[in-house]
């Protein structure tokens, strides 16, 4: 379902080391005021996976049993066996450190965003993952809908963009009360993930770029049209960064757009995607048609540079998950056992790498196998 691997993978690794700066940097009085909007991250994250999923809101490829079946065995072993292993780390390190462990069944099972107490209590990233698994659970119901009702992916779309609105507006971030609770549920989550799947179909609009190699005969808008969605996303998400650095959480939550800096962040992130993709397409049609005229020796050194570009793209994307489940424990370990021996800077770049080590170490002999047997499975499941 990924149409175009290499620029989402990419953006993939850019919201996890995104989400470390978060918890490494953008804490203190000497962190960049604009960069502490880096936790947005996670809004980026939503906004790939609304993306990657967008094809299934105009088709019927959720509907039947097996496929439903498939598709549900292949997200379960996309997420749960990493986020297990990094939880029991997590467990691990409460434990050493005398702490008592609670939550644990709810953390298991998905239900730990119950208070903030509760998300937190183990490793602040793991609060965005039972919005992700609700998304997958309620997708086909929602494709259904969009499908039997005219205009309906734009009316449900509008629906969450409102009941995001409404719930940012209502909630009380001191009580914790139902509507700050729903608004870190799919309720006020779905408009971000929707968003990634509008910057998919707009995508589409321009041509039939899921096919790359038909490149040649797809409609690549101008190059301006394309600096101009990029200066939107880039300019808007730096805007609201310099709101965010200007006011503060608490100078936000007191302000007009309380409740609304996420999504609005998402709706920066879905341009700057678009950009993307659409930037991608375009360059891979003038390789397509100077390779034709340009000597071997120079379209070689082209593709080489261009693979390069690629296959990091690629390993940032492989790495990106472990990355955002492992860094906090990364950074507690070198904190608890440098001897202080290393600066502060020096403990987080540190923790930093070894996070980048870990993540690749999980993936190959773990993360990797467990969703390559998810798909064998979802495969028999759905048979020929």
């Amino acid at each position: 379902m990924k149409p175009d691997n290499t620029v989402i993978e990419a953006w993939r690794g850019l919201a996890a080391w995104l989400v470390l700066y978060t918890h490494y940097w953008a804490i203190g009085e000497e962190a960049s005021a604009l960069w502490r909007f880096s936790h947005t991250g996670v809004d980026l994250f939503f906004v790939l996976s609304g993306f990657v999923f967008a094809p299934y809101w105009w088709n019927a490829q959720l509907q039947g049993p097996r496929q439903l079946a498939g598709f549900m065995v292949r997200r379960f072993f996309r997420i749960y066996p990493a986020y297990a292993l990094a939880l029991l780390v997590y467990v691990w390190l409460k434990s050493v450190s005398g702490a008592p462990l609670l939550y644990v069944n709810e953390h298991l099972t998905f239900f730990h965003v119950q208070s903030r107490e509760m998300a937190f209590y183990y490793n602040a990233p793991f609060w965005s993952l039972p919005a992700e698994v609700e998304f997958y659970l309620a997708l086909p119901v929602l494709c259904w809908l969009a499908q039997k009702i005219r205009y309906g992916f734009f009316v449900i779309c509008a629906a969450a963009i409102f009941a995001r609105i409404f719930l940012g507006a209502q909630h009380d971030w001191q009580t914790q009360d139902s509507a700050y609770i729903a608004m870190h549920h799919l309720p006020g989550l779905l408009c971000e993930f929707m968003l990634g799947a509008l910057a998919w179909k707009a995508w589409q609009a321009w041509g039939n770029f899921g096919n790359t190699t038909n490149a040649e005969a797809a409609h690549v808008p101008a190059w301006s049209a394309i600096a101009l969605l990029l200066a939107m996303g880039v300019g808007g998400w730096l805007g609201l960064a310099q709101y965010f650095a200007m006011n503060a959480d608490e100078g936000v939550r007191a302000g007009v757009l309380k409740g609304q800096m996420g999504w609005l962040a998402a709706v920066c992130f879905a341009w700057m995607v678009l950009a993307s993709v659409l930037l991608q397409q375009g360059i891979i049609q003038r390789r397509l048609l100077e390779q034709r005229v340009l000597q071997q020796r120079q379209s070689r050194l082209n593709n080489m540079v261009a693979d390069g570009l690629q296959s990091l793209a690629l390993f940032a994307g492989k790495v990106s998950y472990g990355v955002y489940l492992l860094h906090s424990a990364m950074l507690s370990l070198v904190q608890q056992h440098s001897g202080g021996l290393l600066s502060g800077s020096e403990t987080k770049w540190t923790a930093a790498g070894l996070t980048l080590f870990v993540s690749v170490v999980m993936h190959e002999l773990w993360e990797g196998p467990c969703r390559t047997l998810g798909r064998d499975i979802s495969r028999k499941i759905q048979g020929p």
